[in-house]
């Protein structure tokens, strides 16, 4: 019985914490005098409103979802790694470097 609640627990913790954050960020836009409901769906149409913007939302997050693997395998190697985000700015400032010459 212990194992599967904590199975159920773990399964539960991410969709809690994701509701949380939202209901987080809906008290901040209720500050600003801005309806979050309308926020939301704004935020949910701009990435996911049509394939075009699906199709965006992809290629803006690849780069992200490379970093984030990179760093996986540091961890996995039990390797500290935390200089992702400079990592990914340094390859975009060599990537343009190659591109312009």
């Amino acid at each position: 019985m212990r194992s599967r609640l904590s199975t159920l627990f773990d399964a539960l913790l991410p969709v809690l914490a994701t509701l949380a954050a939202l209901a987080v960020g809906a008290v901040m836009l209720l500050f600003l005098k801005v309806n979050p409901i309308e926020a939301y769906a704004a935020l949910l149409n701009g990435a996911f409103g049509s394939f075009n913007s699906f199709a965006e939302t992809l290629v803006k997050a690849t780069p992200l979802l490379l970093v984030a693997l990179g760093i996986c395998i540091s961890f996995r190697g039990d390797v500290i790694n935390i200089g992702g985000e400079g990592q990914m700015i340094v390859g975009a400032i060599l990537a343009t470097w190659v591109g312009l010459t």
